[in-house]
């Protein structure tokens, strides 16, 4: 692991770090935030979601519960046609944080609200990532680097929906590129920082 990777866990920062890469579930932030899968395929490194009720499953606790953070997903980006959730702790009682791509951007969902980054080209980018805070204007990455904030703050408040990644829980938004990683911190990550961990996954 990556020296930031090492500090964030040390630091008990990182929540939720899976590497599908290592051909597992596991959570290796030492937090036991393991993913259950349905109808997962490995292939190109990392996991497939082929069916529209693919997803990957962490089940909720006060860990994830989050009203800021910073949530992390390496793929290879092959689709960008439709929505796709990347990152989606939201069910039919409520939304903590959903963040997901559409055809011309990245987007932040808060149950009431959408903020969103439009303009972007995702298609061969390695690397999607947003920093939130309650009351604030959520920051945008694409493979380490700002792309800049969305439109409008979000009001992020924490509710008890499992955590999905690749799809949410109404499902037919299932990611159609190969995802590699997914992390989520429990604070807002800088942009020397969402850098750095950006070169550390590549490793």
């Amino acid at each position: 692991m990556g020296a930031l990777i090492q500090q964030l866990i040390r630091d008990s920062e990182l929540r939720m770090y899976h590497d599908y890469r290592s051909g597992s579930f596991r959570d290796w932030s030492g937090n036991n935030n393991d993913g259950t899968p349905t109808s997962i395929d490995w292939g190109g490194g990392g996991v497939r979601f082929p069916a529209t009720t693919s997803k990957i499953t962490v089940s909720d606790n006060t860990g994830l519960r989050l009203t800021q953070g910073a949530a992390i997903i390496l793929m290879d980006v092959v689709s960008q046609t439709t929505t796709e959730q990347l990152i989606s702790k939201r069910d039919f009682g409520g939304t903590n944080y959903d963040f997901y791509m559409q055809a011309d951007g990245l987007r932040v969902y808060d149950g009431a609200a959408v903020s969103s980054k439009n303009g972007l080209t995702l298609r061969g980018h390695k690397g999607l990532a947003v920093s939130f805070n309650n009351g604030a204007v959520p920051q945008f990455y694409v493979d380490g680097l700002y792309v800049g904030d969305g439109d409008s703050a979000n009001t992020i408040t924490a509710d008890n929906a499992d955590l999905l990644i690749g799809n949410f829980a109404l499902n037919n938004n299932n990611v159609e590129s190969v995802v590699k990683a997914a992390l989520v911190v429990n604070r807002v990550l800088t942009a020397a920082e969402h850098a750095q961990l950006f070169g550390e996954l590549l490793k």
